[in-house]
């Protein structure tokens, strides 16, 4: 599901019901064009009926552009070198104020200023989020470059998800709290064949991250989160902060050591998908719907999405969350919980020679603005 897992479709889900219908749809309609790679959760919730409310309230459609994941910083520095046509919305890099002295984007700030993002406006001038505004506005200039998403601290962001029905079938009673017994939840999904197919094909664990990305997902677990746990860099992979003030460097740390000795053994006994270093978004949607995962690290918008895919062959398939299990060397019992969002994080840029930006900026305004986005952008 981070990481910028696009702003513009996860902010779809903060939409409730009641657009016009189709029928009442305006000729008119203009285009957007958004940029992102090429990540899973595209596959789960492009074309929902939410995403069509969201096009047809605006009066817009959205023209999803892809690139291959991992490769953002790469791939928009093509982009820009090479003056061909750019997204309207596109995320984040490099720095925003050469940026717009290049004439690549426009700040934000220039339509709040000239009264075209009533509800950001509004949002932002609101005293509990001054130091929201405060995050985005540039010290030097005075102006927004960027917006991002908003959530509310308590929204889950990269989550395990176990099968409940498997659970069910291998008589495991109650979803694990220790490490120890993780690995005996993936050693069950593995042995005693819970998809019923009578073919030894279950995959006890997967992530959509290739390379070495997916290790991070398990550091929770040794005591050591990660400063954005939203993000898919590399670079932020081996830093963590504990309790709260004490930063370190990963790797010298005994837990991480824990933690490398502890995903070698599931790793050994074929209990994280055997082709995770290689891992692409088909793959893994491939392996999701085919009913053949047990455990997955995703981002909870994705889930209702896969669950409707895979009850198309399993009806009685279900995914639920679970807080992160600890290893009781490092944590305590009362440090089990969710990963949480940060207070800013997939912040995106407007490019001044998009082809529609004031209906982007129209868009990102609503979608921004709107007070009731905090849970439904993430749970519906």
């Amino acid at each position: 599901m981070k990481r910028f897992i696009i702003f513009i479709m996860v902010l779809f889900l903060t939409i409730g019901l009641g657009a016009k219908g189709q029928e009442e749809r305006g000729a008119d309609v203009v285009t957007v064009m958004t940029w992102d790679n090429d990540d899973v959760v595209y596959s789960f919730l492009d074309g929902l009926p939410i995403i069509q409310y969201v096009e047809e309230k605006l009066n817009i459609k959205i023209e999803w552009r892809l690139y291959p994941h991992g490769e953002e910083k790469e791939a928009i520095n093509l982009l820009i070198a090479g003056g061909g046509e750019m997204p309207d919305i596109f995320p984040a890099q490099g720095n925003p104020k050469y940026l717009e002295e290049k004439g690549i984007i426009v700040p934000w700030s220039d339509f709040m200023d000239a009264g075209k993002m009533p509800l950001t406006v509004a949002k932002l001038n609101d005293p509990k989020y001054l130091s929201i505004k405060n995050q985005l506005t540039d010290e030097e200039t005075g102006k927004m470059y960027t917006l991002g998403s908003i959530p509310n601290h308590d929204l889950m962001i990269w989550t395990d998800y176990v099968r409940s029905d498997w659970l069910e079938k291998v008589g495991i009673k109650k979803d694990p709290e220790t490490v120890e017994e993780y690995r005996d939840m993936l050693r069950a999904f593995k042995t005693m064949d819970p998809n019923g197919n009578g073919k030894a094909d279950e995959i006890p664990w997967q992530n959509f991250y290739a390379g070495v990305t997916w290790v991070k997902m398990w550091s929770r677990m040794f005591g050591l989160p990660t400063p954005d746990y939203s993000l898919s860099t590399v670079d932020t992979l081996y830093w963590a902060i504990i309790n709260g003030d004490e930063v370190v460097f990963a790797p010298t740390d005994e837990r991480f050591l824990a933690m490398l000795k502890y995903l070698n053994s599931l790793w050994t006994e074929g209990l994280i998908n055997q082709d995770q270093f290689n891992m692409t978004s088909p793959k893994f949607t491939a392996t999701i719907s085919n009913n053949t995962v047990g455990t997955q690290n995703m981002w909870p918008s994705a889930i209702t999405g896969m669950i409707e895919r895979l009850r198309v062959i399993e009806p009685n398939a279900q995914w639920h969350a679970i807080p992160y299990v600890i290893d009781s060397r490092f944590m305590k019992a009362e440090d089990r919980k969710y990963a949480k969002a940060d207070a800013v994080h997939q912040k995106v840029m407007l490019a001044k020679n998009g082809k529609n930006i004031e209906a982007a900026v129209r868009l990102v305004d609503y979608l921004f603005g709107d007070e009731d986005f905090m849970f439904t952008r993430e749970y519906g």
